[in-house]
């Protein structure tokens, strides 16, 4: 109990490790390969500024993508408004609601067509926003 690097306390610390001189070492010779590394290993500012530029390039590309992603849904999302509304107004029509002597009648064919186009919108949105969701878990 009289080494000087020994110390009882009451929090249980065991050792000290002395922080005054970190440079030197103890004593103990640095194995060749681990000297090689740290001279490989050095960064130099230069170097760092340039990984921080180009990190920072990457994360705005990727939210650039993002931003494409989002208008591009918010666009598909107007054209499947436009084509729901008119065949809301179709129904309307069709149900004899009034107010709606303005609406011109719509062929089946055409009200398949807009419902196809509906159902395949909100297919393409929710796999894109699913896609998404995986991307960021």
């Amino acid at each position: 109990m009289d080494n000087p690097k020994h110390h009882e306390s009451p929090g249980g610390l065991a050792f000290s490790v002395p922080l005054d001189n970190m440079d030197q070492t103890s004593g103990a010779k640095i194995p060749k390969r681990l000297l090689r590394k740290r001279d490989k290993d050095r960064v130099t500012r230069e170097q760092l500024e340039e990984k921080q530029k180009l990190a920072e390039e990457r994360r705005q590309a990727q939210q650039d993508a993002k931003l494409q992603r989002i208008q591009e849904c918010q666009e598909e999302c107007r054209k499947m408004n436009m084509q729901v509304d008119a065949l809301l107004q179709q129904d309307a029509k069709r149900s004899g609601a009034p107010g709606m002597k303005h609406v011109k009648p719509m062929s089946r064919k055409h009200a398949a067509t807009l419902i196809n186009n509906v159902s395949q919108g909100f297919s393409k949105i929710s796999s894109n926003i699913q896609s998404d969701v995986n991307n960021i878990v």
